[in-house]
């Protein structure tokens, strides 16, 4: 797991470009826990059932002309870094807001790995949430972040 954390961070862009909020709250259940996690997240999360699901939220302060550009560069340096893109759909998954989903597979030392990737843009501030797990435990993933992200709020 550390592995995949490790390469969740080099990955996903530079610490530098995300700053820490306060402005973020999060009314989880007793099915997950808070994890220790660096500068570059506003959190991190995981599956108190199995430390394999992992759900990191990124916040980067962006002006809304360039929002869309910024979604296209994250999703882009996924790609390039080896990721497969699945599907992209709207969800609405944070208390009714509409946001953008999108899924991608990555293999990494034989194991595959799903990685569900969210998009917002809210009150100048793009809105990263990533959520990897085993492909063997997708199942759990699924039972349990709609829960989480309903209790997620943002500014």
């Amino acid at each position: 797991m550390r592995f995949l954390s490790i390469f969740l961070v080099l990955v996903f862009f530079s610490p530098s470009l995300f700053a820490q909020k306060k402005e973020f709250s999060s009314n989880k259940n007793d099915k997950w826990e808070e994890a220790k996690h660096g500068k570059s997240l506003v959190a991190r999360y995981r599956l108190s059932s199995t430390k394999f699901v992992q759900v990191d939220v990124r916040s980067a302060p962006v002006p809304e002309s360039s929002s869309q550009q910024y979604f296209t560069t994250f999703h882009n340096s996924l790609i390039k870094s080896g990721m497969k893109k699945g599907d992209s759909s709207s969800s609405d998954a944070f208390k009714g807001k509409k946001t953008k989903r999108t899924t991608y597979e990555m293999k990494r030392k034989k194991e595959l790995y799903n990685v569900l990737v969210y998009e917002l843009y809210r009150n100048g501030k793009a809105w990263l949430i990533l959520a990897v797990t085993p492909a063997k435990k997708r199942g759990s993933l699924d039972q349990a972040l709609p829960e989480l992200l309903k209790g997620f709020s943002f500014p």
